[in-house]
């Protein structure tokens, strides 16, 4: 029986988009924002952060309703993880592999593993990151699946698998003979078989920012992946299509970024009162308003049909769009002198995440020097959150906003 059925009054809690946004903001801003500091650098204060999503059912967005997840549709997912990531980036990034993990076993046919996994996913009852970014890479696959008797073995190198120690299991990306994709599920966990097969895991890697998250290398030898663990194949080359199809996903981190560089702006002029602070605040903020708008409107119904970036020709979803202003819902009409593709969408976002944080810096003067500072938190997460899931088609949109005038 799924969790679901077994209590009603949590399916009713967490299948509604407006409660969910309620209880994470709420939760984000009165426990999560206060120790955003610690949590950025502390694995523990993030185990606990992310605890705290999973005591308030918010770890399965993606799952279906039936197997105990929120079934939530795409607006409401990415304004979640727009609001996690300006209260924590850290938390944003660790919390996104597992919800991605949950959305990988909610398409699988394996019904034994999605049993296992996803009614105790959306609590945090059970944690599973991702490796699978190897897949974008051209040439000799980093990780190789050969077909045994009853799976696969596999070899190889993970570069990046966020969440050691956290995590108690990830998702893992492999390339077959034929060129097609192999997704399963390994532990994250050193281990060793008893046919040969082993994994291991390298030390926590020093990063500029997130240091908490854990982010490790795997190396597989002979790992034996037996038929029961694997969740599906994937034609050769599925991973693109994936990224050309999702481009602007990973924009909400970025505006989600952006926002937490206005959060600081804000504060510094309620300090210091200087009107070359409120007039960066408010030409960020505008900007910030339209880039939201533009990039909810490309989640729409109406323009659904050109999620890649495709040229329609006309305005599509973005005739009368209303930004939102501020946190009390006043709104004015979107400024936008045109329908901007997913892809410049995505770079436009990245801008406004270095600048907003670059502009958290500089109202924020010496003491944006000190690690624990919030500016110098944020300045560090823009970093991330530029390069994460990039493609070179996002390197490309990316650096034409750095060199020329942003969309508007």
């Amino acid at each position: 029986m799924s969790r679901t059925a077994a209590n009603p009054t949590v399916t009713h809690a967490i299948a509604n988009p407006s409660t969910i946004l309620e209880v994470a903001n709420a939760y984000l801003c009165e426990v999560v924002a206060p120790g955003a500091s610690q949590i950025d650098q502390d694995t523990e204060a993030l185990r606990i952060a992310l605890q705290g999503l999973g005591d308030r059912h918010l770890l399965a967005l993606k799952v279906p309703q039936d197997w105990g997840g929120a079934e939530v549709n795409p607006v409401t997912f990415f304004h979640f993880q727009q609001h996690v990531c300006r209260y924590s980036g850290a938390l944003a990034f660790l919390q996104t592999q597992h919800q991605s993990a949950g959305g990988f076993l909610a398409k699988s046919d394996n019904h034994g593993l999605k049993q296992q996994y996803l009614p105790r996913m959306g609590r945090g009852e059970a944690l599973v990151g991702v490796g699978f970014s190897q897949l974008r890479r051209t040439g000799n696959p980093p990780v190789k699946a050969t077909p045994v008797d009853g799976g696969y073995q596999i070899t190889g190198n993970v570069p990046w698998v966020t969440g050691f120690g956290l995590f108690e299991d990830f998702v893992i990306g492999a390339t077959l003979p034929d060129g097609r994709e192999l997704y399963g599920i390994v532990p994250f966990t050193s281990t060793e078989q008893g046919v040969g097969g082993a994994i291991a895991f390298s030390q926590p890697m020093v990063l500029a920012a997130m240091n908490s998250t854990n982010t490790v290398s795997a190396s597989l030898t002979d790992w034996f992946l037996p038929n029961e663990s694997v969740l599906f194949l994937r034609k050769a080359g599925a991973i693109h299509e994936t990224d050309r199809k999702n481009v602007l996903n990973h924009g909400f981190f970025a505006l989600g970024c952006a926002k937490a560089g206005l959060d600081i702006i804000a504060a510094a002029y309620q300090r210091k009162q200087l009107e070359c602070i409120q007039d960066a605040f408010d030409h960020l903020n505008a900007e910030v308003s339209d880039c939201e708008a533009a990039m909810i409107a490309a989640l729409s119904e109406n323009s659904a049909d050109i999620e890649d970036g495709g040229d329609r020709g006309d305005d599509g979803g973005f005739i009368n769009i209303r930004v939102t202003t501020n946190d009390n819902g006043e709104t004015r009409p979107y400024m936008g002198k045109k329908r901007p593709q997913s892809l410049q969408l995505r770079a436009w976002a990245i801008n406004l995440a270095g600048r907003c944080t670059n502009a958290a810096v500089t109202v924020s003067s010496g003491a944006a020097n000190l690690q624990s500072h919030a500016a110098q938190r944020v300045y560090r997460e823009a970093v991330v959150f530029t390069v994460s899931g990039q493609t070179t088609a996002v390197m490309e949109a990316t650096l034409t906003q750095l060199v020329h005038s942003p969309l508007n």
